[in-house]
């Protein structure tokens, strides 16, 4: 019984910091597209929000893992937007 409820606390922990990394990636990535600054690091960022939320859970993982890489491709083909 204390196992089970250690693994769950376990594992809600791992999620929690999973998604907190996936929402301060995406967060830095939107700063330097409002600031139009960093274009490679912007990417970078949104490539890696994506692909973080996607570990995180299956379905809504895969779903914003595919709505990131999107904006991430967005970002790509609008380089010219971005002073550096």
């Amino acid at each position: 019984d204390d196992y089970d409820l250690n693994m769950l606390s376990n594992l809600m922990f791992i999620t929690g910091g999973i998604l907190l990394v996936s929402s301060i990636t995406a967060i830095i990535s939107a700063i330097l597209i409002k600031k139009r600054e960093n274009w490679k690091m912007a990417i970078a960022l949104c490539v890696v929000a994506a692909l973080t939320s996607i570990i995180m859970d299956v379905v809504i993982g895969i779903v914003l893992c595919i709505v990131g890489l999107f904006m991430a491709y967005n970002i790509y083909k609008n380089k010219d937007c971005f002073n550096s």
